[in-house]
């Protein structure tokens, strides 16, 4: 997939993403907890290394008025064809000289796999389906040129330099400058206009995953409609991918119709039209909504387009998980009791949550793959502060206790486990609230039967 922009088309009314920069290596848990608040737009928790696209409708464009047509510069046409030509050919050296690419990522991306398009038999090589000089020394352009055995589409943008058009990175000061703001039932998006084609798919992946972490965890619902009262008399609505069951509010909003049951209680906010260079900043309000100022998202899918959907995907599940948990995110306070065992309930809801979107497994961290099964610590120590002394081994426990509890009690378990982590005051004080003991049953033989139940199965912690 180009780093700017890339369909592959099917067939005359459908477009399919498609990628072929290759995923950057996934960083270890802690350097991910911590560029969760400083470092939240670009290829932040990517966990594993390919991420199919699912299947999902076309967007409908923002219908954007046309300035007064503009004639392309003879010498941009011409550095159009020889990039053409190059890319057809597969020839390297022809391509260096077209390109004037800043961004080291973006210009890996562009040549790690670089490779020759191939000639269409029956067909042009390419044409230009639409350019806007933004400037007398800025221009983009959408292409539609043969590669390999179809034809695919793409943004690319060119500067002027030393009087020659040169193929070069994204900026904001490519477009207009002209916003809007769209919302959807749980997520407000801020975005330049240009790129509206990016922001539906991505606004439809962020509701899908609220929506079923919210069924997952049994989220508050909205009520039910006057006169329909009587328990058991009325099957509480199950909600998942935007459809609901029971009662639900709907939105029109990025061409389509938006319909949820669960009632937004904060409001996020994503304002997408911060300079590509400056670092994305997070901030939580008073009432607990989140506002996340980011870069375009056609810069984040030009410098790691794999990454582009998990970048926002992987974060706001966290905080969602985290809400449950605490009621609220503070990022500012020290850290909370039991954030090993939110961590590993997000890391198995997560999981759920890319199956389902068709996206492939978690990779888990290694820190939740090496428990040292001989040598245990107590599970009190999972209320204790983590450090790099004991992190390894504490994230590991937390991540086998939840698969036990599921294992031997059933997810709803698991749900009444992150909601009593906030107000518990020690393990034995959560469990007390989460699980039906065994008349004489005690917290020491929970301990002792998870120990066994650890050393007996292998897969307890992947």
């Amino acid at each position: 997939m180009s780093p700017d922009l890339e369909w592959r088309v099917d067939d005359p009314a459908g477009e399919q993403t498609i990628a072929t920069t290759p995923p950057p290596r996934p960083p270890r848990w802690r350097k991910w907890a911590i560029g969760l608040v400083v470092m939240l737009g670009v290829g932040l928790g990517v966990l594993y290394r390919s991420i199919p696209e699912p299947v999902r409708p076309a967007p409908t464009p923002t219908v954007i008025p046309s300035p007064t047509p503009t004639a392309m510069p003879a010498a941009l046409y011409k550095t159009i064809a020889r990039e053409a030509q190059a890319l057809a050919d597969g020839d390297r050296a022809a391509f260096d000289q077209i390109i004037d690419i800043q961004n080291y990522n973006h210009y890996q991306a562009l040549i790690d796999n670089f490779e020759a398009w191939g000639q269409p038999t029956d067909a042009a090589l390419y044409s230009i389906l639409d350019f806007r000089l933004t400037a007398k020394d800025k221009a983009w352009v959408r292409v539609k040129q043969f590669r390999v055995n179809d034809f695919v589409q793409e943004i690319r943008f060119y500067h002027l330099r030393n009087g020659e058009w040169r193929r070069t990175d994204f900026d904001p000061s490519f477009w207009s400058g002209r916003t809007e703001t769209s919302e959807t039932p749980h997520f407000r998006f801020t975005y330049f206009i240009e790129d509206y084609d990016l922001i539906e798919p991505m606004a439809t992946l962020l509701e899908a995953d609220y929506e079923q972490i919210c069924a997952d965890f049994a989220c508050a619902r909205l009520p039910l409609p006057e006169g329909i009262s009587p328990p058991g008399a009325y099957e509480p609505p199950i909600c998942a991918f935007g459809y609901c069951s029971g009662p639900e509010e709907c939105v029109k909003a990025l061409g389509k119709r938006w319909c949820s049951g669960f009632p937004r209680e904060i409001t996020i906010t994503f304002k997408m039209t911060a300079p590509s260079e400056q670092q994305n900043n997070f901030d939580i309000a008073p009432n607990g909504d989140l506002t996340l100022t980011m870069a375009s998202l056609r810069y984040l899918n030009q410098i790691a387009p794999l990454d582009l959907e998990q970048s926002l995907r992987n974060p706001i599940t966290w905080l969602h998980i985290m809400r449950l948990a605490y009621g609220r995110v503070d990022l500012q306070g020290p850290p909370p009791q039991g954030r090993a065992l939110v961590i590993a309930i997000f890391f198995r809801e997560y999981d759920r949550v890319l199956k389902l979107t068709g996206s492939a497994p978690l990779e888990m961290p290694e820190e939740f793959k090496n428990l040292d099964t001989l040598n245990l610590l107590p599970l009190d120590n999972l209320w204790s502060e983590i450090d790099d002394a004991n992190a390894t081994q504490l994230y590991a426990m937390a991540y086998a206790v939840v698969g036990y509890i599921e294992d031997e009690f059933g997810w709803p378990a698991v749900v009444k486990l992150l909601k009593a982590i906030g107000p518990s005051k020690s393990l034995a004080e959560a469990l007390a609230g989460t699980i039906d003991f065994k008349p004489g049953s005690t917290y020491i033989e929970f301990e002792q039967n998870w120990r066994a139940w650890v050393k007996s199965n292998s897969s307890a912690a992947p």
